[in-house]
Parts: C-alpha cells; sequence; structure tokens
C-alpha cells in the first residue's frame, strides 16, 4: 500500500477516553494541548425516547451522570441524540434526558452513539469540513477491538467522516510513549470526590489495612477490591515471567489522578512491598517473579503546553508524539486510505506484547537495529528501482501531440520547452558573469516551469497553466452555480475526452447588474490534435463578423447572450478564434498564441493579472450616479508569461535600505469617492480636473502614490494594512488588490503586505485567499506567505536583509504580524465590536523566530577583499561587538503601549513626536505582547542590552503620524495616506519612510506629504539618534 505524505497542520488527534474524549487539530514543533475536551456521554429527550423504542414506555432516570439502564431504543441516528453543549444546555435547563456512556466499559457499546460523538468532535468541535477530505486522523481508544469491530471503525471514518486517512492505536500504548517509554504499567482513574480531609484522598487507593475493614463489614467484595499496589502486581503477574520486571521499570499514573502532586510519591512507598529484597539473587541462577526494582515516570517537563497537566493529557500528547514522529516519512504506522479500508486488519493497534517483547531484547543489542533497519530498508529501494520497477517508455515524438497521459508537451525537436522557459541549469552559481549573488537567475531555478502539468478542471486564474481551450460557451442560471451547477453546458464522454470537461469561470457575469446568475464556461484540453482558440472578441447586436481580424470561418460564437438577464441591454456575442490543430506542424506554432486562461473584473479595469489582457469592450459599462454601477471585464490570458519575482532584499552597495510604509488605502471596486478633501487645497498635479463633485479618491491616491515612489525610490514598499475599504465596496477583493499594487508593480520595487481590520470585511475571499493571491502577484517579496498554522492570523512572517557583498550577511530583520479585526467574542449588536489584539501563540512564534536568529559582528563592514595582498598589522583593535541585526516590525492595529507615557532622554527631552488628532485606536485588551515578545527580545546575552526590535510601524490610525520611543522601542504610525479614507482638512495625506543607513545600523524616519514636501525628520537609532541627545 502506498503511503500518503500529509501536511502537519491537517493532522487531527482524537484520544478517545472512557469518559472524556480529547480532540485538537494541527501539529507543531511545541505540540499544542487539545482544543477539544468532551464528555464522552450522548443523551435523549425522555420523550424522543420513548417515540423510537416504539411506545414500550419510559422508566425515571434517577441519576443523570449515570449511564441510562434502560433498552437502547431503535431506528435511531448520530442526529438524533444530544452531544456537546446541546446536550449540557439540555441538563442546565432541566429537561428530562436519559444519558449513556458508550465508552464505559472500555469498548465500543453502541456505534451509533460513538458515531455521534465523534462527529461533534470532528465538525462541531474543530470545525472541519466534510467535503474537503483533506484531514487525516489518529484515534486513541481505551482498549484493544476485536477485528469486525476494526471494519466498522474504518467505515465510519472513511464512509461518514470522508477522512483522509486514518490510524487507531491502544490509548494505554499512546500514554507510555508520552512518558518517554515503550513498556510498562498506566494506572488511570476516574474522578474522586473527596470530603474535608482532603490530605486523606490516597488511603482507599494504598492503605491495605483500610481495604481489608471494607471487607470485614461487608460493603466490599474480596475478590474485586484491593489496593491500587496489588493491583499493579496482579496485572503484571498475567505476564511472562521474563517480561513482569520488564514493565515494573515504568509506572505511570494517568488522567486526573495523575493531577495530585504527592500521589506519585504514596504510591512508591507502598510499591516497595511488592520488590524482592536481595537483588543479588536475580544473579545467581534464581528465578523470582518479584520485580528487583521499579519506577514511577511522569510526563517530562519540556512540553510547554503539558507541564502542569502532563500527566492528565498523557494519552493526547502521546498519540501527537506518535503523529510528529511518523510524519517526516508518511502518516504513522498502521495508516489505510480510502481505497483500502475494507481490509481493516491493516488498522490493529501495534500489540502490547510486541512492545513488551521489545523490552526484554538486551540493551546491547538495540544500537544495532536501526543501522540493521536503515539497511534493509535501503536495500528494499534500490531493488525496486533497479529491478521491480520498470515504467513504460515514453510515447514516440509522432505520439506527442496528443497523448493525454503524459504531462508535458514540447513542439521543439530538440525536446526544450517552447518560448525560452527553459529552467536554469543547476551547478551554475560559479559563473556570474559579472552580477552580484542578488542579480543572479538562479535564485528562481527549481519553480514550475510553463508547460507542467496542473488539473484541467478546476478553475484558477493563477495557475501557470500552458493548455488550449477548445471551447466556450456562456449560460445562465437561476440558482447559484456555486452550490449546484444544475445550468452547466451539456456534453458528452466522448466530447469530454476529445475537448475536456467543462469548467465555470467562478465570477458572477450579472453580480449587482442582472436578474440572475450568468456564467463563462469553457473546455481546456492537453491534445493538440483538436482546434484550439487563439483570440476573443465581443460583438454588438449591429456589427458584423466581418469586422473580426482574420479569415471569418476562423472564428465560432459561443452558446448565450452576455447580456441575458440584464434589463434594457442589447445583445452581446462572444466570438473565438480556432487555430486549426496543431499535430505535424510544431514549427510553425506558438504555444504562446494560445488562449490558455479567462477571468472576469469589476470596476475600472485597467489593472489586470500578469499576462493578461482586456476583451475590446466591457461586458457592461461603468455608470455614475445613483443608480450607478461598476464595469464588468472579461481578461484572457494567452500563453503562460510567469510574473517577474522580486529580487532578495539587500542594502545598497554605500550600505542603505529605504523603506515606504503605504497606510490605510482603503481601496473600492469602484473609483471611490474623496472623503475630508478640499479640491482647492490640492497641488496642482493633483487638483488638475478635480472638482468637490467629481473627487475620486482612489484615482487620486494612485496619482499620489505613484509620485511618492517617483520621488522615493524606495528598496521595499509596505503596506500596513486596509488596503481593501470592505464594508460592502470592496466585494471583489482580486480587482481592488490589483489597483492597490498596480502602482508599485509599474515601478519594479519590491513590496509586502499585511492585513488591517477591514481587508477581509464583507468581501468575497477571506485573509487566507488573498495571501494566496498577493504572494503570485509580479514583485511580491518572496518569503511572504499565509504563516504557520498554529499561529492565530494569516501573514505572521518575517525576511532578512542582507549585505551585497558576497557574503549575504543577514543586517536586517523586518518581521510582519497580522493584528486581526474585530474580537467576536464579546460581540453584541447593540455596541460596535472592539478591536482584537495579538494572541499569546503570536508571542511565542516570535519568540522561537527571534532565538533562531545569529547574532553577527557589529558594525558590519562589507567584504572588499582589501586584506589581501598584504602583510595583516597585529594587533589592530576592532570595536566591534556580538549582537542579533536590529530589526523592525510592521502590523496594522497598534498596541495600547503606543497611547503609553514615552520614555525621556537623558536630557530631559520626550522623546513624542509628531500628531496625534484623534481618540485611542488600540484594542481594550492588552494581551502582553509588549512586554512578553518585545522587552523579552534583546539584541545580545547580558544585562541592559537594547532591544532586538527597535522600530514597530502601524498604521489604522488616519489622523496619528506619531512617533514615540515606548520602553526602549520606537512605536510609529504611517497617518493617512489615502483620499479614500478619512481624514482632516488641513492635515495632508502622508506616507512614512524609513531609510536605513549604515549597513544596519542608523534608522531615519521621515513623512512625504502630499506636496512633495519632507516633514518630521528623525533618527530613531544609531549615531545621531534623538535619544542619546
Amino acid at each position: 500500500m502506498v503511503q500518503q505524505q500529509f501536511k502537519e497542520s491537517t493532522i487531527v488527534i482524537i484520544d478517545t477516553g472512557k469518559r472524556v474524549i480529547k480532540a485538537g487539530r494541527g501539529l507543531h514543533d511545541l505540540l499544542p494541548a487539545p482544543t477539544v475536551s468532551l464528555q464522552a456521554r450522548v443523551g435523549l429527550r425522555k420523550a424522543d425516547a420513548t417515540r423510537f423504542r416504539n411506545g414500550t414506555g419510559a422508566m425515571e432516570v434517577e441519576d443523570p451522570s449515570a449511564s441510562s439502564s434502560l433498552p437502547l431504543p431503535k431506528g435511531l441516528r448520530p442526529s438524533n441524540y444530544l452531544v456537546g453543549h446541546l446536550l449540557d444546555e439540555a441538563i442546565a435547563a432541566g429537561e428530562d434526558v436519559e444519558l449513556w456512556w458508550p465508552f464505559d466499559n472500555g469498548s465500543v457499546k453502541d456505534w451509533t452513539q460513538a458515531e455521534a460523538l465523534w462527529k461533534y468532535v470532528l465538525f462541531q468541535g474543530l470545525h472541519l469540513r466534510r467535503t474537503l477530505n483533506e484531514f487525516p486522523v489518529l484515534l486513541s481508544l481505551p482498549k484493544p477491538l476485536s477485528f469486525p469491530a476494526y471494519q466498522t471503525l474504518a467505515q465510519v471514518f472513511f464512509e461518514r467522516f470522508n477522512v483522509a486517512a486514518f490510524s487507531v492505536f491502544d490509548r494505554a500504548v499512546v500514554q507510555i510513549f508520552a512518558a518517554n517509554q515503550t513498556s510498562g504499567i498506566v494506572v488511570e482513574g476516574r474522578k474522586v470526590t473527596v470530603g474535608k480531609e482532603r490530605h486523606r484522598m490516597c488511603e482507599p487507593l494504598l492503605d491495605s489495612d483500610l481495604v481489608k475493614s471494607y471487607v470485614r463489614d461487608g460493603l466490599k467484595d474480596e475478590l474485586t477490591c484491593m489496593t491500587l499496589p496489588a493491583g499493579i502486581n496482579a496485572a503484571s503477574r498475567e505476564l511472562d515471567l521474563p517480561i513482569r520486571a520488564v514493565v515494573w521499570e515504568a509506572i505511570q499514573v494517568a488522567g486526573k489522578l495523575g493531577r495530585a502532586k504527592t500521589f506519585g510519591a504514596a504510591l512508591t512507598s507502598h510499591l516497595r512491598a511488592y520488590v524482592a529484597r536481595d537483588p543479588a539473587e536475580f544473579g545467581m541462577g534464581i528465578t523470582t517473579d518479584q520485580p528487583k526494582s521499579f519506577r514511577v515516570v511522569k510526563v517530562p517537563e519540556y512540553f510547554a503546553h503539558y507541564r502542569e497537566i502532563g500527566d492528565e493529557l498523557a494519552g493526547f500528547l502521546g498519540a501527537s508524539i506518535v503523529a510528529k514522529t511518523g510524519l517526516g516519512i508518511a502518516f504513522p504506522p498502521h495508516p489505510i486510505g480510502r481505497a483500502a479500508h475494507v481490509l481493516a486488519a491493516t488498522i490493529t493497534p501495534l500489540p502490547m506484547h510486541l512492545l513488551q517483547a521489545l523490552s526484554c531484547i538486551p540493551k546491547r543489542l538495540f544500537r544495532f537495529i536501526v543501522p540493521l533497519t536503515l539497511f534493509f530498508l535501503f536495500s528494499f529501494l534500490l531493488t525496486f528501482i533497479f529491478v521491480l520497477y520498470h515504467p513504460p517508455r515514453a510515447p514516440g515524438r509522432f505520439q506527442r501531440l496528443s497523448w493525454q497521459k503524459w504531462d508535458v508537451v514540447s513542439l521543439n525537436p530538440d525536446g526544450t520547452l517552447p518560448g525560452g522557459s527553459n529552467p536554469p541549469k543547476p551547478g551554475n552559481w560559479t559563473n556570474t558573469d559579472g552580477k552580484e549573488w542578488w542579480q543572479l537567475d538562479e535564485l528562481d531555478a527549481g519553480e514550475a516551469p510553463a508547460s507542467v502539468s496542473l488539473p484541467l478542471d478546476v478553475w484558477s486564474p493563477l495557475l501557470p497553466h500552458s493548455t488550449g481551450l477548445t471551447e466556450i460557451a456562456i449560460k445562465s442560471c437561476i440558482l447559484p452555480p456555486d452550490i449546484v451547477d444544475w445550468c452547466a453546458p451539456k456534453s458528452t464522454p466522448e466530447e469530454d475526452a476529445l475537448k475536456g470537461k467543462w469548467v465555470r469561470v467562478g465570477r458572477d457575469l450579472n453580480f449587482k447588474t442582472g436578474m440572475w446568475y450568468l456564467s463563462i464556461y469553457y473546455r481546456r484540453t492537453r491534445r493538440l490534435d483538436v482546434p484550439l482558440i487563439t483570440d476573443i472578441h465581443f460583438l454588438r447586436a449591429n456589427e458584423s463578423i466581418s469586422s473580426l481580424p482574420g479569415a471569418e470561418q476562423t472564428w465560432v460564437r459561443a452558446a448565450g447572450d452576455l447580456h441575458d438577464g440584464v434589463p434594457s441591454e442589447p445583445p452581446l456575442r462572444l466570438y473565438y478564434q480556432l487555430r486549426r490543430p496543431l499535430a505535424g506542424i510544431p514549427e510553425a506554432v506558438e504555444i504562446r498564441d494560445l488562449v490558455t486562461e479567462i477571468d472576469v473584473l469589476y470596476g475600472l479595469g485597467d489593472r489586470v493579472p500578469w499576462g493578461f489582457q482586456r476583451v475590446n469592450i466591457p461586458v457592461v459599462d461603468g455608470k455614475e450616479g445613483r443608480k450607478g454601477r461598476d464595469a464588468v471585464w472579461v481578461v484572457f490570458r494567452k500563453g503562460m508569461k510567469r510574473p517577474p519575482r522580486a529580487k532578495p532584499l539587500h542594502f545598497s552597495d554605500d550600505g542603505k535600505f529605504k523603506i515606504l510604509q503605504v497606510a490605510d488605502l482603503h481601496y473600492s471596486v469602484s473609483q471611490g469617492r474623496c472623503r475630508d478633501v478640499d479640491p482647492q487645497m490640492l497641488p496642482p498635479y493633483l487638483s488638475a480636473g478635480v472638482s468637490a463633485a467629481e473627487c475620486k479618491g482612489d484615482t487620486l491616491t494612485r496619482t499620489l502614490l505613484a509620485q511618492t515612489l517617483e520621488l522615493e525610490k524606495p528598496s521595499l514598499v509596505v503596506f500596513t494594512g486596509d488596503q481593501l475599504n470592505g464594508q460592502d465596496t470592496s466585494w471583489d477583493s482580486t480587482s481592488v488588490i490589483l489597483k492597490a499594487i498596480g502602482e508599485v508593480i509599474d515601478a519594479k520595487i519590491p513590496w509586502a503586505v499585511v492585513f488591517g481590520n477591514h481587508d477581509d470585511e464583507r468581501t468575497d475571499l477571506d485573509r487566507t485567499e488573498q495571501m494566496r493571491v498577493l504572494t503570485r502577484m509580479p514583485y511580491a517579496v518572496r518569503e511572504m506567505e499565509e504563516g504557520p498554522s498554529w499561529v492565530d492570523g494569516v501573514g505572521n512572517w518575517w525576511v532578512a536583509v542582507k549585505s551585497p557583498d558576497p557574503s549575504a550577511t543577514h543586517l536586517l530583520t523586518l518581521y510582519f504580524l497580522d493584528s486581526h479585526a474585530y474580537d467576536r467574542s464579546n460581540w453584541a449588536f447593540w455596541k460596535p465590536p472592539e478591536y482584537d489584539w495579538l494572541k499569546q501563540s503570536q508571542i511565542d512564534w516570535y519568540l522561537q523566530q527571534s532565538a533562531s536568529i545569529s547574532p553577527i559582528e557589529r558594525p558590519f563592514t562589507p567584504d572588499g577583499a582589501k586584506d589581501l595582498g598584504q602583510v595583516w598589522p597585529a594587533n589592530v583593535k576592532r570595536d566591534k561587538t556580538l549582537a542579533k541585526p536590529n530589526a523592525m516590525m510592521f502590523f496594522h492595529i497598534p498596541l495600547p503601549e503606543s497611547y503609553s507615557t514615552p520614555d525621556i532622554s537623558s536630557s530631559g527631552e520626550v522623546l513624542s513626536y509628531g500628531e496625534k488628532l484623534e481618540g485611542t485606536g488600540s484594542p481594550s485588551k492588552n494581551s502582553g505582547f509588549f512586554e512578553k515578545a518585545l522587552q523579552k527580545s534583546a539584541e545580545r546575552e547580558g544585562p541592559g542590552s537594547p532591544r532586538e526590535v527597535k522600530v514597530v510601524a502601524n498604521g489604522h490610525c488616519h489622523l496619528t503620524d506619531e512617533c514615540k520611543r515606548v520602553g526602549g522601542v520606537w512605536l510609529c504610525f504611517g497617518g493617512g495616506g489615502s483620499f479614500s479614507g478619512y481624514g482632516k482638512l488641513g492635515f495632508d495625506r502622508r506616507f512614512r519612510v524609513y531609510e536605513i543607513s549604515d549597513f544596519g545600523e542608523t534608522i531615519r524616519t521621515y513623512k512625504r506629504l502630499q506636496d512633495g514636501s519632507v516633514s518630521g525628520e528623525l533618527v530613531l537609532v544609531g549615531n545621531g539618534a534623538v535619544g542619546n541627545r
């Protein structure tokens, strides 16, 4: 069976105990604690239970915490049961509810009830989506099941829950794993109720005299009543003689009982009675069934999330360890895939007797197990590659043009990819041809070439498709096609095989303009022996096909009307040009002539994705006024033009690096409206032809940004949130994103983004989807990403700015964080939502990343080879130190400390500069990011060391451009730079600039105003810093 690779962020751990189920999703280096804790019980309202029992009547349940003794109702489904918070609410409301505990005896007493619990955990507790089939599950059970039970278990998880893979372990096995052992005895108790004398809690479990008094008084049966040490001894005696002493080497107290800190010591003192008094007799050939020693083990304290409750959560932790250690190769042992779940024997848990047998191997032999295992695995791999595996030969040249199985199609006789898209050959790093390290083309090596195979039946316009389209159609539908696509064009299997399956362009042409849904469909194929589309054109009803370029017979009219459902609009037809099959004429054809993708954009339409072009006219023209509407454009791409990538961030040869902060653009699909703007107060290059009634905020801001880029020529542009206005005006995120970054792309400047509170506010794409769009745009910083799955938010990442010399030394660190949007936990409709805050996971992530950065020799001197060709002077005194590079941090919503009292310099100067013309914009809750993260991370070890992060740059507050130093860290606002965002007359729009010089040692800042002037120049760090005066 082929094992499958899975991302750690998708792994689901479900620890099923007799009374409690704990679950969590995603793994990372710190092994997170479970996020779901659920009592393993289900309930049924008395009336429903009676109805399902077909009128047999119902008995009163006196103890709601106990399992119902009534016969199970018949015909129940998992959805009929009350589980989790629904059950808790019903009990709290005093409803008459019957309860069942399906795992109470360690096995599965009722599969429907068990399915109800697991279903709640997966889809209610962990919020997974059944349709995605992307999450593998590792399940632990109280004790092994029978073979038919494992078959049922596999059927439930694959057919009912649609999991990607599945693995099962005994709970005792993973619990002992959590204590860093492979065999041992696990003691787990249920919840214990104690009275006033809490210090005597352990006596009923450990004191044999007290237990004998229970038997003597007739309270307990002598056969079932024994102390915990006696029970441990009795359990070990059930094992084979050589194994008994081995399991005593690891006795673990798990569950609720493990939280009693003194219980381990008390248990240790009572277990000594079962240890052989003279261990020397084991070496003289004398056998005994008593162990010679024992050890009570606990979960190690180096698991950060388990330090206080590790033994209670040993089952979940052990399962996480199994998943973590197995994921480097494939899913943990005993996985099964969907096609093989009928072979349920593959999920049989690791037998305890196998672990016990391993424990009996002499320790001196263990050193040979791993090398031997690796040797046999490597031998098998070589045998498979060179003996067993014989792939079929590639199809011949005459077959290549129409072969569907093979991914890459090449039309050049020498086998190279057309259009010069061959990837550079590795190994040429030494031949730089006079280029610097950050200019080498090899930095782009390893990317997928244009002709690589991608799914043909999935619409994703930014994927590098190079396969051609064969047919286009327009179809209307009353029902939303995103939910159910009943209106797709008809097709047959023969047509699908020849032309490809129909694919819907996932944007509605009639959005906000028509009465029903209208979509474009196309077919895509890898075949080259069928006619392929090379051009698209729109014709109005009064235009003739003869007006189209080329021969009329090459143009085909697509089925459907582009104005279907739009009132008072004449018909508009789509024509596409077909070129005869390419087979047999590879020299005369370029793949770049083929139409490879179609998309729909809204608004002005002057910004299209890289490599796309607009059709000759819009589907719907934009209109201004009370009944205005945004234009709708169809765009298409020919061939595959890979967007240019930003060069790695680096200082200039004179040691400078400039950052332009662009805060709060607030762009919309439309051209936006000016807010708090008097056109007469604008500089001439902005006010030309602008009136108060015709002031377009987005258009003015784009002009201002282009002018600022021309004046500053920054090394990097950072958008610090609220690029999108949200609030139902940015309903097509892609069109607005293209507008926001358009001027920076035109200037060919690297850029990066953090999200603000408005970026995903009532938009069609969430933050994750927007980040995927952003990272595929030209000149985006290479390191920009969604960030680790275990860290809250989207866009938590960092990048190093390096030296320009061949050493490429890390000289400046730039951190980017997601400050989130609004706090939904305390939301109420009668009051505005409060701003969210940076989370503990982001604190942990920052400290982890900061600790990974190595110190450098500062101040940095580039390697100019000046020490060659001469005798080195002895005892040269260098005024340098080892420290981490300076760092800056960017996020949208400011910290509460941005409004704290500023520092005071040694000369008595208050270190606060700039204007603050509005109230507080920080969250009301302080998560402690400033104290726990920024203040904890120093640039070097030792007392009095400066903080690593010297500057924090925020947006969010349009009327604040204040910079103040608090606790040694500069907290700076960018100020509003957009005419589409709120402002104030007399307070110019502005962008903040950070100029880092001396190879990262000096940080200077100023503001570039709308009239082109510079204001508020400050040296924040380094020589001449205001804090040093």
